[in-house]
């Protein structure tokens, strides 16, 4: 998971970069459980790094309609973020949802 991370953190760039935010997470679902995208999911929204967090946000939504956690953790908790960017994300990340 660790490792995961840190190829992120040296992946996305400093400046906003939706598109690759997008790309990682899609990547990572395809190639990884429902379970695993929600831990997953969790623990990268708990980064510093918005971005980061962004892709947590992106993962989250596959497992949505599997995992009533995923659905409580966009309500309770993503939906408090102070983060426009962030909040948008979570608007998307519905897509995956529906």
């Amino acid at each position: 998971m660790n490792e995961y991370i840190q190829y992120l953190t040296e992946l996305i760039p400093e400046r906003d970069s939706l598109k690759l935010v997008k790309s990682e997470a899609e990547k990572y679902y395809k190639s990884h459980s429902i379970d695993d995208c929600f831990n997953m999911g969790i623990k990268l929204y708990q980064s510093d790094n918005f971005q980061i967090q962004e892709v947590g946000v992106f993962l989250l939504g596959y497992p949505a309609h599997h995992t009533a956690s995923a659905m409580s953790f966009f309500k309770n908790k993503v939906s408090q973020h102070d983060s426009w960017k962030v909040l948008e994300v979570l608007a998307m990340a519905f897509d995956n949802h529906c």
